[in-house]
């Protein structure tokens, strides 16, 4: 599964995730990815599968329940040392 991401500034990694109808340029647009990297933070803002410029399977078996979960995971998997936070209190992210 190929998961597109997006990233500004250096330092520790900051993963800024979505929420289920946005993609990860929601925090370009709003301006937070900037003045976070302007504290010393790698802002990492991955989107996630079906959003953004990540893959977008037509089968929905590629969409199973906890699809974001895992999805999240493997983004973390990626990088050491991340903090992360979510811009939607109501999506499955809130769970990790």
């Amino acid at each position: 599964m190929s998961l597109a991401y997006r990233e500004v500034g250096e330092g520790r990694p900051l993963v800024l995730l979505h929420g289920l109808l946005g993609d990860g340029t929601l925090w370009l647009r709003r301006g937070h990815a900037e003045t976070i990297a302007a504290r010393g933070y790698r802002v990492i803002m991955p989107d996630f599968r079906g959003h953004g410029s990540s893959a977008k399977p037509h089968d929905a078996a590629a969409y199973p329940s906890d699809v974001l979960t895992d999805d999240g995971l493997l983004c973390l998997s990626t990088w050491d040392s991340t903090t992360t936070t979510s811009g939607d209190i109501r999506s499955a992210h809130g769970s990790w």
